[in-house]
């Protein structure tokens, strides 16, 4: 049995994510591993998508802290991820395929 899907993601300085495009296995559990490194800056890593708000999240922190966001699996589609403190330039896109 293989180890589940990690996929890492950063912010720092720009309030920024370091990526805007992220892929994971459909129907499989993966975990998202947001590292804000922004010291002082509030961030947090939420996935949206159809109109059911947010699918997975994690509280807002200050950085620099490291969050683990166990996802139990989404179906095959495209969905999006943003910081909710920063939701006009920290987004981006998640493909579940």
């Amino acid at each position: 049995d293989g180890e589940a899907t990690r996929l890492e993601i950063s912010a720092e300085d720009e309030f920024s994510f370091n990526i805007d495009i992220l892929a994971a296995p459909a129907d499989e559990p993966f975990t998202v591993v947001f590292d804000n490194r922004d010291d002082g800056g509030q961030h947090n890593f939420a996935i949206t998508g159809g109109g059911e708000g947010n699918l997975a999240i994690t509280e807002i922190e200050q950085g620099p802290v490291v969050q683990e966001l166990e996802v139990d699996g989404l179906e095959a589609g495209t969905y999006r991820f943003r910081c909710e403190v920063w939701p006009t330039n920290m987004t981006g896109t998640l493909t579940v395929e």
